[in-house]
């Protein structure tokens, strides 16, 4: 079964006893017939009903659930919404007033989510620090000249992870793995970590991004985070540091306290 789809039918099974009095709705968008299948086949007290964009809206009037996204007009139609299942690990598009002030249960896919958003991380960093951005463009011609590429190695390297939750966890263990030295920065008092050396708070980053060989961006993109990596804490880092953001918390140029 599909790691997303898994996850999906766990929460159906512990909702299960309260939809012992009654068939509880299940309005699932965009997914393929043999998931809507497997989720009906662990869900025996739901009805799941598969919906496209056009058919959301109308379906969605006595549901209990949505699976995929929710907007007000969506809040506003759905009269016996109880819970709200995104597929995505971010949820700021989803954070309108209506909805955070509403009683209904908002979960998302942010651990699920962890390895591949960390893989890609990744991905970027070795595609810069293998060069492999100037390598790729002249494989048509085969033209790789010894002593033309100048690959880092990151074993020894200090990585710097802000936000250090479902992804940046993962991030964390990646980087470990490396050989880097790794120093995570969050708001919350985080567990003991083997992969993560020393943890700071937000209001401390300044003491921690002079020492970054590379900066990971996966804090999560909200009012308090947005703009908290801009050119002042650029000019902290050395030169040469690689940035990579699965967030949006960094794409600001102004900087606001965490």
């Amino acid at each position: 079964m599909n790691k997303y789809i898994a996850t999906i039918a766990v929460w159906i099974v512990l909702c299960a006893p309260l939809a012992l009095a009654e068939t509880r709705k299940i309005v699932v968008l965009g997914m393929p017939p043999e998931h809507i299948a497997e989720l009906q086949s662990v869900s025996p007290g739901a009805r799941i009903v598969s919906v496209d964009e056009a058919s959301l809206p109308g379906e969605a009037a006595d549901a209990d659930a949505i699976l995929g996204t929710i907007s007000p007009e969506l809040l506003h139609a759905a009269h016996k919404l109880k819970w709200v299942q995104i597929y995505s690990a971010g949820v700021e598009n989803y954070l309108f007033p209506e909805f955070q002030s509403s009683d209904v249960v908002l979960t998302n896919c942010k651990i699920l989510m962890g390895p591949e958003i960390a893989d890609h991380a990744f991905a970027l960093l070795l595609s810069l620090t293998r060069e492999l951005n100037r390598i790729i463009p002249t494989r048509a011609n085969e033209e790789w000249q010894r002593g033309g590429f100048h690959p880092i190695e990151l074993r020894g390297k200090t990585a710097v992870i802000v936000g250090v939750g479902g992804i940046g966890s993962q991030i964390a263990q990646r980087a470990q793995a490396f050989g880097m030295t790794v120093i995570g920065v969050d708001p919350k008092d985080m567990p003991l970590n083997p992969y993560v050396s020393r943890m700071v708070y937000p209001e401390q980053i300044d003491t921690v991004l002079p020492l970054a060989d590379v900066v990971f961006i996966s804090a999560p993109h909200t009012p308090k985070s947005e703009g908290m990596i801009g050119p002042r804490e650029f000019e902290l880092m050395k030169k040469g540091t690689l940035t990579s953001s699965p967030s949006r918390a960094a794409r600001s140029t102004t900087r606001t306290p965490w």
